[in-house]
């Protein structure tokens, strides 16, 4: 199975997850879910605008670049949603203006190398980290 495909695959996977957390919050009102909803969409979008730079040559480091944003949106929305479930503290806009440096984050990635590999080596570093921070955050 080529890279391709597992991507594809794993786009529509994540793509269901996000319908169905869209069908969910017609009946669970949550503040928790509307925030996994979010995170959910951030990486379906981040999913398939990677899918995208794989195919398209020309201007792949813009899809890159919402490749890397969708990721970071996705860590944070998630976190979100885990810390109002933990303890009933919804998002702040101090937490979403967190969004401003990893748009410059992931604006400025893509030029940093030609090979998407060497790129997500530190796209892997940087949500280690955030999801670390997430332990010490949420202190779980």
């Amino acid at each position: 199975m080529s890279a391709s495909v597992g991507l594809a695959i794993q786009c529509v996977g994540i793509f269901l997850v996000a319908l169905l957390s869209i069908s969910m919050r017609g009946s669970i009102k949550s503040a928790s879910l509307k925030c996994w909803t979010r995170a959910w969409l951030s990486l379906s979008i981040a999913l398939i605008s990677l899918f995208v730079g794989f195919h398209v040559v020309p201007g792949h480091t813009l899809f890159y670049s919402i490749y890397f944003f969708g990721e970071y949106a996705f860590g944070l929305m998630f976190i979100g949603g885990c810390r109002y479930l933990a303890s009933g503290v919804a998002m702040s806009h101090r937490c979403y203006s967190l969004l401003i440096p990893a748009a410059l984050v992931a604006l400025a990635l893509p030029w940093l190398s030609n090979d998407f590999n060497d790129l997500f080596m530190v796209q892997a570093t940087i949500m280690a980290v955030l999801f670390a921070a997430r332990r010490f955050y949420l202190r779980t």
